[in-house]
């Protein structure tokens, strides 16, 4: 039993120094935490995505009409010095 100890205790320092290679992987936790979380997250995800082109789509597709058309930004004008 003791020699067996030894043994074991021998190969670490071995594996430690890097003059054997070790048959164990080191376990990576990455990819169960990404596939744990996408089971809780993905609707919240989705929606961000969803939600973000329609707001991108819309941003985009303002002119400087619209602005000059819009109450909001006449009422903003006001306040802030514009220059155009």
């Amino acid at each position: 039993m003791e020699n067996s100890i030894s043994v074991c205790l021998e190969r670490k320092r071995e594996v430690k120094k890097g003059r054997i290679k070790s048959n164990m992987r080191k376990f990576d936790p990455w990819p169960v935490f990404f596939k744990r979380e996408w089971k809780r997250n993905w609707p919240f995800l989705v929606g961000f995505a969803i939600t973000g082109t329609i707001i991108t789509k819309f941003t985009l597709s303002l002119t400087e009409e619209d602005a000059k058309n819009s109450p909001f930004v006449r009422h903003k004008k006001k306040y802030v010095s514009v220059n155009s």
